[in-house]
């Protein structure tokens, strides 16, 4: 397109400035120095008008004379609008067919991406999150970018997945061995997931299989821990008095020779570590024995 916009001409506004400037900074001499007492308020009060009164005159022709001036500037910012408008009237459905043109070539270009991701992953045996990593990036789509440039990127990724996977697999065969041969001497098994958050956060296998081999170290001590009664003071011989009847002594000295009856009695205890320590303290004090037959997690 080409047209030709005639010259535009700025409004020249001319006013006799300098010729008012110092003739008002000469009246202005006669109100300096004012002072405000008893005696001179009056005077003050109507200087203090004189000068309001000119400064609202002078702001009133200003706001005047700057809306006269303002008429051609808002008439020629109402044509240039017009004139832009009828272009955009024109622009638009060019625009919007290029917008609509740009999104179905993006879709190609994701599906084509997808389509080698799809490959790529396969070909590199990539497996759960790993796959689930090899997504379709914003700038596959751009259509400045090639299809080549795009299968070496998506390569480039699967790679360093690749590895990432592998490492991980041969990390999770040499914890499951340490596990089974842990788990042989417990009768709590532990289970990999109990370690999951820490193959997660990226420890490696050395920290991870010595977490293992404490965690089991603390449930095999827990599980044949045995206390032994403590040695239950012997109960002194009871004073006799001289009996009337010798049979009664008997009986008492026949009592005392009586072992006191033992009973076995199973329990199932339930709770907090710190639970289960009191009940083997409150059994230690008693001077009962006791053996722990099985302990886990419930």
């Amino acid at each position: 397109m080409d047209f030709q916009i005639k010259e535009f001409q700025s409004p020249v506004i001319i006013t006799n400035y300098e010729e008012v400037s110092k003739n008002l900074d000469k009246q202005l001499e006669n109100y300096k120095g004012l002072i405000v007492t008893e005696e001179t308020l009056p005077g003050c009060r109507k200087a203090q008008a004189e000068l309001s009164s000119a400064r609202r005159k002078i702001d009133e022709y200003r706001k005047e004379k700057k809306k006269e001036a303002e008429k051609p500037i808002k008439n020629f910012d109402k044509q240039c609008k017009e004139l832009i408008l009828k272009i955009e009237k024109v622009e638009k459905p060019v625009k919007d067919g290029m917008q609509v043109f740009t999104d179905k070539k993006k879709e190609e270009k994701r599906k084509e991406a997808a389509e080698i991701i799809e490959k790529t992953a396969k070909d590199f045996e990539l497996e759960g999150k790993f796959k689930e990593e090899l997504t379709v990036l914003d700038k596959y789509t751009n259509l400045s970018t090639s299809k080549k440039a795009v299968k070496e990127d998506i390569e480039t990724r699967a790679f360093a997945l690749k590895v990432a996977q592998d490492k991980e697999k041969d990390c999770l065969e040499t914890i499951k061995t340490v596990l089974d041969s842990e788990n042989n001497r417990l009768v709590a098994k532990m289970e990999i997931s109990d370690f999951q958050h820490l193959i997660d956060s990226g420890f490696s296998t050395a920290i991870i299989i010595d977490e293992i081999k404490k965690r089991a170290d603390r449930i095999h001590k827990q599980e044949n821990e045995v206390w032994e009664p403590e040695t239950i003071p012997t109960q002194p011989d009871l004073p006799v008095e001289e009996s009337k009847s010798e049979s009664v002594i008997e009986t008492v000295e026949e009592k005392e020779r009586l072992p006191e009856q033992q009973y076995s009695a199973t329990y199932k205890v339930i709770g907090s570590v710190e639970q289960l320590r009191s009940v083997s303290a409150f059994l230690r004090e008693h001077g009962i024995a006791y053996t722990v037959l099985d302990q886990r997690t419930i």
